[in-house]
């Protein structure tokens, strides 16, 4: 039997249509239609240092304490079943000998608590919202969070203590009832003269507040206005002039 050139390609064209036909279809990579297609694969923007219109410059704070993912959290049964926003906690953070966890339950009730690294229960140390926690110096922090509600926004800050017995403290900082204060960064000043250089914990009222004005808090309580976030003084390039236009010659008589 003789095999011709022709058959032989009729017969791998057969073949290619056969395995493309059992072949698996590719899935189709899921693609979120609210993100625009050129931000799919962005992170997210971290913070940068600025300056306020008063001359303070702000920097990111250190990480610390440590914000823990979801997988990281310890084992420990909800502090309530009466309440269901406390299921779980909205954000949990290392600190020595055990973890801080904030559980957000909103109009219906928000909290901080504390656990043992080693223990079974979360123990209420304060009947607050609380968004942000920054180390102060050992175990002292300083807190912030509030709630926005029926056109209310509002929130606090607090210094949150433990003492040599184990036992945790807290002392409201400040309470405002324009805006969600939220711990953005910290920066640095001098008082007066050769005084040692005191750091300042930069308070921000968040995009839903109408008062623009930083504020600073030092590590005894003192409130500071810091002026607000200066516009970037980055200089622009300058763009190239327009040509002059064509003149035409003068139309003769």
């Amino acid at each position: 039997m003789k095999i011709t050139r022709s058959l032989v390609l009729r017969f791998c064209g057969a073949l290619c249509a056969t395995q493309m036909l059992l072949a698996e279809p590719e899935k189709a990579r899921e693609v979120d239609s609210l993100i625009p297609v050129d931000d799919q694969a962005k992170e997210p923007e971290k913070p940068v240092e600025f300056k306020t219109t008063l001359g303070f410059k702000v920097k990111p704070f250190d990480q610390w304490p440590r914000k823990l993912m979801s997988s990281q959290w310890p084992p420990i049964e909800a502090p309530t079943t009466f309440n269901n926003h406390f299921e779980k906690p909205e954000t949990v953070w290392e600190v020595d000998g055990g973890y801080l966890g904030s559980f957000n339950g909103g109009e219906f009730g928000s909290a901080l608590f504390y656990a043992d690294r080693n223990g079974h229960q979360w123990t209420r140390i304060l009947a607050e919202p609380v968004e942000h926690c920054v180390q102060v110096k050992g175990d002292r922090f300083l807190l912030s969070g509030g709630l926005g509600h029926l056109g209310t926004v509002a929130g606090k800050v607090f210094f949150l203590e433990r003492t040599p017995d184990g036992k945790w403290s807290t002392k409201k900082v400040l309470e405002s009832d324009f805006g969600i204060p939220m711990l953005i960064g910290e920066s640095r000043t001098r008082r007066f003269g050769d005084d040692p250089e005191e750091r300042l914990f930069i308070i921000s009222f968040g995009p839903d507040g109408f008062n623009k004005t930083l504020l600073g808090i030092d590590g005894a309580g003192a409130v500071y206005p810091l002026g607000e976030k200066a516009p970037d003084d980055k200089k622009k390039p300058k763009s190239e002039p327009d040509p002059e236009p064509d003149k035409a010659p003068p139309k003769g008589n």
